[in-house]
C-alpha cells in the first residue's frame, strides 16, 4: 500500500512537472477593413445640444486619434515582434484623406444631488477662546471650542448619445457606431457644515471612456486577445539516459515559465535541444506551441503536423495574418 501511494505521488509530480502553459495573444481582424494604404481624417463631431461643453468635441477627436495612431503593443511585441493594432494612416489634412471619421452627439446634465451623513465622522478640538479679567489684564480662562465634521456626498449624472460614422469621400456612410454613455460623477467631502462640493465633469475622462469601448476601438484596429497554449506532458521514453536528461530539461522549462509565462523563445530552444536525445510527438507539439506563441505560424503548423496534431486554430491565425499583410502589415517571422 505504501509503495502504491508513493507511485501515485510520483506520477502526479511528474505529470505536473511536464504540464506547462505559454502566454500569447490571438489576432482578431478589425470589424471593417479598408483598402491598403487608406488615410483617415477625423472631422468635427457636431452637437445637437446647446454646446456648453466646447472641449468635448476636441477631446473626443484627440482620443480617437490617440487610439488609431498609438500602437499600445510594446509589451506584446516582446512575445510577437511583428504585431500591430493599426493598419491605416491618420492625416491632419482633409484633402489628403480617403475616408473620414465624424459624428454627432447630444447630452444632458442632471441636477446635483447632495446628501449629508447623519452621523458625526469625528470631533476635532480647536484653539480655545481666552477671556480677560475686568481690568483687561492677562487671560484667566480658556473656553474650549469644538468642530463637528460630517461626510457630504454630491453626485451628478451626465447622459450622452450620438453616433460615430466612417464615411468615404463620396459621402457614403460605411459604418456607424453608438456613442451613448452615462456617467455618474460622485464626490465625497468632509466638512463642518452642509455646503456645495466643487464638482466639474472631466471632459477628457468622459471622451476616453467613450472611445475605449471595444465597440468603438475595434472597428478599425486589430484585436489582440490574451491566450494561453497548453504544453503536452512528455511520456514513453524508453532510453533511461535520454529520459533523465529530458526530465532535467523539463524542470528548466518549468522554472523559466514560472518566472515568465511568455518566455516562448527560451522554452522553445530547450524543447528543440531535446530532439538531440529523442523525438516524440509531445516534444514536436511543444516546439510547435512555442512557435505559435511567438507568431511564427508557418513553423508552428510544420511542427504540429509532424506531431500528428490538428492545425485548425493556427491555420485560422495564419489566415488572419495573411489578411493583415494584404492591408500593409509587415511581418517577419522570428526563430525561437
Amino acid at each position: 500500500m505504501k509503495n502504491y501511494i508513493l507511485l501515485v505521488i510520483a506520477v502526479f509530480f511528474i505529470g505536473n512537472l511536464n504540464a506547462q502553459k505559454l502566454n500569447t495573444y490571438k489576432l482578431v481582424m478589425p470589424e471593417y477593413s479598408l483598402p491598403a494604404g487608406s488615410k483617415i481624417y477625423i472631422d468635427d463631431f457636431k452637437s445637437s445640444s446647446p454646446d456648453k461643453l466646447t472641449k468635448f468635441n476636441e477631446s473626443i477627436k484627440a482620443q480617437l486619434k490617440n487610439q488609431l495612431t498609438n500602437d499600445y503593443t510594446a509589451n506584446i511585441k516582446n512575445i510577437i515582434p511583428w504585431v500591430s493594432r493599426n493598419l491605416y494612416t491618420i492625416v491632419d489634412n482633409k484633402s489628403e484623406a480617403t475616408h473620414i471619421i465624424s459624428g454627432r452627439y447630444s447630452y444632458n446634465i442632471g441636477e446635483k444631488q447632495t446628501s449629508q451623513s447623519t452621523k458625526k465622522l469625528y470631533v476635532q478640538k480647536k484653539d480655545g477662546v481666552r477671556t480677560k479679567n475686568a481690568d483687561g489684564g492677562e487671560d484667566v480662562k480658556v473656553i474650549p471650542m469644538y468642530a463637528h465634521y460630517y461626510i457630504f456626498k454630491q453626485s451628478q449624472e451626465y447622459g450622452f448619445s450620438g453616433k460615430l460614422e466612417l464615411i468615404d469621400m463620396a459621402g457614403k456612410v460605411l459604418l456607424t457606431r453608438d456613442l451613448s454613455k452615462k456617467m455618474n460623477d460622485e464626490k465625497n467631502s468632509t466638512i463642518e457644515k452642509k455646503g456645495e462640493i466643487d464638482s466639474k465633469m472631466n471632459i477628457n475622462s468622459l471622451a476616453n471612456s467613450i472611445v475605449n469601448n471595444p465597440n468603438i476601438t475595434q472597428f478599425l484596429c486589430v484585436g489582440l486577445q490574451k491566450n494561453s497554449i497548453g504544453m503536452k506532458r512528455i511520456k514513453k521514453i524508453s532510453d533511461k539516459s535520454a529520459k533523465k536528461a529530458i526530465k532535467s530539461k523539463v524542470k528548466e522549462v518549468k522554472k523559466i515559465l514560472r518566472s515568465n509565462p511568455a518566455a516562448a523563445h527560451q522554452a522553445g530552444r530547450i524543447y528543440k535541444s531535446m530532439l538531440e536525445l529523442c523525438s516524440t510527438p509531445e516534444i514536436l507539439y511543444n516546439i510547435g506551441a512555442c512557435y505559435y506563441a511567438i507568431g511564427n505560424y508557418t513553423k508552428a503548423i510544420e511542427y504540429f503536423k509532424k506531431s500528428g496534431n490538428s492545425t485548425g486554430e493556427i491555420s485560422k491565425q495564419l489566415a488572419i495574418r495573411n489578411q493583415l499583410i494584404s492591408h500593409g502589415l509587415k511581418v517577419v517571422e522570428t526563430e525561437i
